[in-house]
């Protein structure tokens, strides 16, 4: 059995190293193939050793930063740097290579295209910079409100028209202790009139100390019956190098501190329930369900012993993959509540990346009599945001006739 248990260890190493080098090849080659097709085909002949030098800047840049932060030597302002550059330069140069090379084949069967295409590349790659640049500069601060309306058969006749604000991932190390943002939406968020304020996770970016300069903002929220909180991945302070073994730890209780020092009611766990007029709904928080990497210390189970079987009920849930995983398949759970996503920040049309890695990734979803919810959330690790702009949720909840 011990040794069973050392080759499943050994085997899950290997296989966490395997994909971080391939990860490692792919985003050099992404970073590297397109500058170097530029430099053969247009630019080598035209320019002199300072021109070289400029060109090649950015590309060993954003090298030099990758390894930089694989090696755990990094902070907040060397991975905006990183990410700017990356969207900013990278990508143009990559989706110009792409219509280009495609050109240059089309050209084999009418040689017009091939100029075409190059034309169509500059275009499209200077629409992409400076859609890039304004999602770095304003995108990440244009905050949006999303209403829904969620009608059920079995909502108490007491709380139809209760009004629920849902915000989620505000990862407040993203704002660099400006508090513009955070007032501006705090006092979005009151203005709602909400009955009921929840917060579905990832409060900061990496460490507690993030949440100082707001400690006299974020505790001006307000709610009838109050503002309740779940924890996301990045609360669990795990995403940095600790001396003491402890240290992850320590830093998850001084953030859970701050909740409740805000007036937050933070579900660990745990249901409560929220009555009116002689009638109640039942809501449940769990800590955060996680699929690798990320760790789970979500215990459904012990969070719903002692709930009205019968009963209205909602649950906080920070990762939305939690929801057919466990939820439809073993609960009767109402209205899940949930956030992670971010759209991946990147949203055009109905189309968002996330979609790649997450099958409920934005929106409202539906099985049976079911429905998830999923917020695009407010901040993220990095400051930028296009078409997914940051949103507050308002969800009205309705008894069907």
């Amino acid at each position: 059995m011990i040794f069973f248990h050392r080759h499943r260890h050994k085997s899950h190493r290997n296989g966490s190293t395997l994909q971080a080098t391939v990860f490692a090849i792919v985003a050099v080659a992404t970073v590297f193939l397109p500058d170097i097709y530029i430099w053969d085909n247009y630019i080598r002949n035209t320019t002199e050793t300072f021109g070289a030098i400029m060109w090649w800047t950015p590309a060993s840049l954003i090298v030099c930063t990758m390894l930089m932060w694989k090696s755990g030597r990094w902070h907040n302002l060397l991975l905006r740097t990183f990410f700017g550059l990356a969207l900013c330069t990278v990508l143009p140069k990559l989706i110009f290579t792409i219509i280009s090379v495609v050109g240059r084949g089309l050209a084999t069967v009418w040689s017009p295209l091939g100029n075409v295409a190059d034309i169509a590349a500059v275009v499209i790659a200077y629409a992409s910079l400076c859609a890039f640049a304004y999602g770095l500069t304003i995108g990440w601060r244009k905050l949006t409100i999303k209403e829904d309306t969620l009608t059920f058969d079995n909502l108490p006749k007491a709380f139809d028209g209760y009004k629920i604000l849902q915000f989620s991932d505000l990862h407040v190390g993203t704002f660099r202790s400006d508090k513009k943002f955070v007032k501006k939406l705090v006092k979005a968020i009151n203005s709602q009139n909400a009955d009921l304020i929840v917060f579905t996770g990832d409060l900061v970016n990496v460490h507690p100390g993030e949440l100082h300069p707001y400690l006299n903002v974020l505790n001006n929220l307000h709610a009838r019956d109050g503002i309740y909180s779940i924890l996301g991945n990045h609360d669990y302070c795990e995403y940095r190098h600790y001396r003491a073994k402890d240290g992850a730890s320590k830093n998850v209780d001084k953030l859970k501190k701050m909740e409740m020092d805000f007036g937050w009611n933070l579900l660990l766990n745990e249901f409560t329930t929220i009555e009116r007029d002689c009638e109640k709904i039942t809501l449940i928080g769990v800590e955060n369900y996680g699929k690798p990497p990320f760790k789970s210390y979500s215990d459904l189970t012990k969070a719903m012993d002692g709930t009205d079987k019968k009963g209205f009920k909602i649950l906080l849930s920070h990762d939305p993959a939690h929801w057919n995983c466990e939820i439809t398949t073993d609960t009767d759970i109402d209205l899940t509540l949930s956030g992670h996503t971010h759209a991946m920040q990147l949203r055009i049309g109905r189309f968002s990346p996330a979609k790649w890695s997450s099958k409920e990734w934005g929106g409202i979803y539906r099985n049976g009599r079911q429905v998830l919810c999923v917020s695009s959330g407010i901040g993220g690790t990095m400051p930028f945001r296009l078409g997914a702009w940051p949103e507050i949720n308002v969800i009205t909840l309705k008894r069907s006739i």
